[in-house]
């Protein structure tokens, strides 16, 4: 997404599934995702339809997530790719999304029909739950945190050297 928001919970996710999973990041700047979370990545708004559905062909599974991902202006857009991975029978996992606004009528059921057959759905805030039940979505939606407060705090060198000084004296 090109934002720090964006960039903390795409880090919490990867540092959650890293050791886990071979990863793929579909991003906006392939380049400058790989070199910060040290992934295999893909610039997906570069790809033809042809070429997104060769990529997510080769994914067990497909997570969707996490952030502001669905709004009137680009749900659609956002939601190719889960889309593909239906129509190929590759599982998507929605993670920790926000929904809204989604106040055009082919938007809201482009949404749910895109989120409806989805293997699970998690959103990180009432105002999304609420607005995916109110849109007709049957299957449970769960709330959940934003993927951003799993982020393990980064140590701060200078308090450290401090620490240590301080002990040492």
């Amino acid at each position: 997404g090109l934002n720090l928001g964006d960039e903390a919970i795409l880090h919490s996710i990867v540092q959650s599934l890293q050791r886990e999973a071979d990863l793929l990041i579909f991003s906006r700047d392939a380049a400058d995702t790989r070199s910060r979370h040290k992934a295999k990545t893909v610039a997906v708004r570069s790809l033809t339809m042809e070429q997104s559905r060769e990529v997510v062909a080769r994914l067990d599974v497909l997570i969707f997530g996490g952030g502001g991902l669905l709004f009137d202006e680009e749900a659609e857009l956002f939601l190719r790719e889960v889309r593909i991975a239906h129509e190929l029978r590759v599982p998507v996992v929605v993670y920790g999304i926000s929904a809204g606004p989604l106040r055009k009528p082919h938007v809201r059921e482009a949404v749910r029909e895109a989120l409806e057959p989805c293997a699970a759905i998690t959103v990180r805030d009432r105002h999304g739950l609420q607005l995916l039940q109110d849109l007709g979505v049957q299957k449970p939606v769960q709330l959940t945190a934003d993927p951003a407060l799993l982020l393990q705090p980064a140590a701060l060198p200078k308090l450290r050297e401090l620490a240590t000084r301080w002990n040492d004296e």
